[in-house]
């Protein structure tokens, strides 16, 4: 889980906001990169993805790695025991922004399909049959039509070398990010019981 942002572009772009000034043709994948890098439970993780291009830096960035959205921008970070600190989307003509709209919550899907089965030009259905399991399964996780259980994170995680907790990290990620938009300002209503006492 991501513990920190570098600056508040990125951390926008992570939430799900269009951030004015930011290329909107790299919006969904930028964000798509953020979201798998929140959701990895190891640096192996980040490995696994076709295209993803885990790279350690060195130089000024000693200590840093860094994953490519483009040959432009890519997201850098400090890798720490309790995951991804100093998150940033770095590309040299970027400038200040402010927020606009959001997008939709990224379904597991959209990862699946995106970071895996296209880049390994592999169908649905091929995946399925590695995975031991129905092609419509993977069919509808792929079409963002059905979440990720915890029986097909542990298979995904066997087929394409990630952790299952990736997926499962995905599938809450996705799950509270819905639930969040659709109880909106009820959420602010509900009063706090367990509040800590005064020494």
């Amino acid at each position: 889980m991501i513990r920190s942002f570098r600056d508040k572009i990125t951390e926008a772009v992570f939430d799900g906001e269009n951030p004015k000034g930011f290329p909107s043709d790299l919006l969904k994948m930028a964000r798509r990169k953020l979201r798998y890098l929140n959701a990895a439970a190891g640096l192996g993780d980040l490995r696994s993805p076709p295209g993803n291009r885990l790279e350690a830096l060195t130089g000024d960035r000693q200590g840093q790695h860094s994953t490519r959205i483009t040959d432009q921008f890519r997201v850098c970070f400090i890798w720490t025991a309790d995951g991804p600190a100093d998150v940033e989307i770095v590309d040299h003509h970027r400038k200040g922004a402010a927020m606009t709209k959001k997008l939709k919550p990224m379904h597991p899907g959209e990862v699946l399909r995106e970071k895996f089965l296209i880049p390994l030009a592999m169908s649905a259905g091929a995946l399925a049959k590695v995975c031991g399991l129905p092609r419509t399964r993977i069919e509808r996780i792929a079409s963002e039509q059905t979440g990720v259980t915890a029986d097909t994170a542990l298979r995904l995680a066997k087929a394409l070398d990630t952790t299952p907790e990736l997926w499962l990290n995905l599938q809450t990620d996705y799950d509270v990010q819905v639930a969040k938009r659709s109880l909106g300002k009820t959420l602010d209503r509900i009063e706090t019981v367990n509040k800590p006492r005064a020494a």
